[in-house]
């Protein structure tokens, strides 16, 4: 089993987490609206515990793939997930994939993406990827550490948010470690 401590103490920038997401926050980024998705794009999904919950909500015809940059977590998730396709790549090229997929655009995006982490410009690249990579009443849902919103790297995560998907809704989960605010937006 791979050690998220461990691969977060030698690289926070790729693995913002200490311990795998709770069930309770893998259901408040999953849903219901996957049932009737065609395109679902999972990115930095790092153990998988929001993997699995979106595995048992899509159906059986939807495109799905997730992007993870490291590549333990992405060999880790090929072998626990053998039927789920992952790549090793970075949340910048979702078009590459989509592509690759016969796909223009996806229904939904879930990201677990270390947002206050990233740097500006790599947040910037992100989120055009994303909104570029939804169709027309796509939506997104990602989330943030209640804590590292007081960092300035969170109060800049949330404001590109904001400038590309305006109204978002948000929840606090807080039977998480450490608990996080879901956002959630249609496009």
């Amino acid at each position: 089993m791979v050690n998220i401590l461990k691969e977060y103490l030698v690289n926070p920038k790729t693995t913002g987490a200490i311990c795998p997401s709770s069930s309770y926050l893998a259901e408040a980024m999953t849903g219901n609206d996957l049932l009737c998705a065609d395109c679902v794009v999972e990115l930095g999904p790092g153990t998988g515990a929001i993997t699995e919950k979106i595995l048992t909500k899509i159906p059986q015809d939807c495109t799905f793939f997730s992007l993870e940059i490291n590549p333990i977590f992405s060999a880790k998730l090929k072998e626990k997930f053998p039927d789920a396709t992952v790549y090793s790549d970075s949340a910048e090229n979702i078009q590459k994939y989509l592509e690759k997929h016969n796909a223009k655009e996806c229904n939904t995006i879930i990201s677990s993406l270390p947002w206050t982490f990233l740097d500006q410009q790599t947040q910037r690249k992100i989120f055009e990827s994303m909104h570029n990579s939804l169709s027309k009443d796509g939506k997104v849902v990602t989330y943030s550490y209640l804590h590292g919103l007081l960092f300035p790297s969170g109060r800049r995560f949330r404001n590109l948010l904001n400038q590309h998907f305006p109204n978002i809704q948000k929840k606090i989960v807080w039977k998480n470690i450490p608990p996080a605010v879901v956002y959630e937006r249609k496009k």
